[in-house]
């Protein structure tokens, strides 16, 4: 894949459409612009199956105008990144204990990833639970950095047996840490968080590192948002998260949850600005239970003005804004098709930084996205000079 070429076409895409990713749905309330409202009205009578295939990107058999069909196709295009091909190794069964299933997944294929990497900079390690397998059966080092000295003590005790070859250092690790005297690590960073992959790059770059190997996530914890120099969209938060909850496949179960949420909380923002003269604000998590309840008593739960209405008129004006929240609720299905572009677009950033820097980028999806949908690796190796 040509990084560079790839990265332009995005830019030009996500440009087409920044508004939409840049506010909250519920912001373009009451009006769907142009060419969504028509999307919109193309989708409505699509059943609960049809609107998770849609969301999951399983569009080739869908009944859809043309100019939507492009649009869905082209979201696809410019976010298919290559696979990876990694075998999955066995994780020792001591390891295995309070290892979730996503992380027993993620490691098993970074043993494959890394199986040639002497020595390693774990960066946000937490215990060490990627190290300690890293290291088993063979003669590896690793350093394990994370702010947490708790999590590193209880990785201290659990991985005692590797203790020469594994060490731990408690320290908020940034750019101009002094963290080691050798460039021969390979800098990992296994989902770390915001800024962190950033400063593990720059890092990298300052100090010559040989190999660089990252997996982003927690884009809307990010301060600097053109890292390269070529990226100078304007990015909001919401955009950003967007790109942070990117891929996730969605299932019967979850996207039933997430709509009975929305239809609660969008109807709420609908009187509020209608009956009520409030403006879009948000509005906190809620609790399971309280969508399961009365519309009237979450309304007065989470808005205190709402007590101006009754709960039988609170009750009423549910009903009457069905249509109303099903229209947006699927105007957030478009919506969402745009976050895995973003999320590779802002991965190519990062690539065309380390590009610039003299490093030779591999860019590839490894993780299966129904249990690690944030899988986009980064591979760097310095060139020669």
């Amino acid at each position: 894949m040509e990084v560079e070429k790839r990265f332009k076409e995005l830019k030009l895409f996500i440009a087409d459409h920044l508004d939409l990713l840049n506010l909250e749905v519920l912001e373009h309330y009451p009006v769907i612009p142009k060419p969504y409202e028509s999307w919109v009205d193309e989708i409505n009578h699509f059943t609960s199956r049809e609107l998770i295939e849609l969301e999951n990107g399983q569009i080739n058999d869908l009944d859809l105008a043309q100019e939507f069909k492009t649009f869905l196709f082209k979201c696809r295009e410019l976010s298919t990144l290559p696979k990876a091909n990694l075998s999955s190794h066995p994780i020792p069964k001591h390891h295995l204990r309070k290892m979730t299933e996503k992380k027993r997944h993620e490691i098993s294929l970074l043993m494959d990833q890394l199986k040639f990497d002497k020595k390693i900079f774990d960066l946000g390690s937490g215990a060490g639970h990627l190290s300690g397998v890293l290291l088993e059966g063979n003669q590896k080092q690793s350093l394990c950095v994370d702010q947490d000295p708790a999590l590193q003590e209880i990785g201290k005790k659990k991985l005692e047996h590797l203790k020469s070859r594994l060490k731990f250092k408690a320290l908020k690790f940034n750019r101009d840490t002094s963290a080691l005297t050798s460039t021969d690590y390979t800098l990992l960073g296994l989902h770390s968080c915001g800024e962190l992959s950033l400063d593990m790059m720059r890092y990298g770059v300052r100090h010559h590192h040989k190999k660089i190997v990252s997996y982003g996530c927690c884009y809307h914890k990010l301060n600097c948002l053109n890292f390269s120099g070529a990226q100078d969209l304007e990015l909001s938060n919401h955009a950003l998260t967007m790109a942070a909850k990117s891929y996730k496949k969605m299932t019967e179960k979850e996207f039933i949850q997430r709509e009975s949420v929305k239809r609660y909380r969008y109807t709420l923002h609908f009187i509020m600005r209608d009956h009520l003269g409030l403006s879009f604000r948000t509005l906190g998590n809620g609790m399971k239970a309280d969508y399961k309840g009365k519309f009237a008593e979450y309304c007065h739960k989470f808005v205190s003005e709402t007590k101006r209405l009754s709960a039988s008129e609170l009750e009423q004006m549910y009903l009457t804004y069905r249509n109303e929240y099903e229209r947006f609720l699927r105007f957030g299905i478009i919506r969402s098709c745009l976050s895995r572009p973003l999320e590779v677009y802002l991965n190519l950033d990062r690539c065309l930084y380390l590009i610039k820097n003299g490093f030779k980028i591999e860019v590839q999806e490894v993780f299966d996205r129904s249990l690690s949908p944030r899988n986009i690796s980064i591979v760097a190796h310095l060139e020669e000079s």
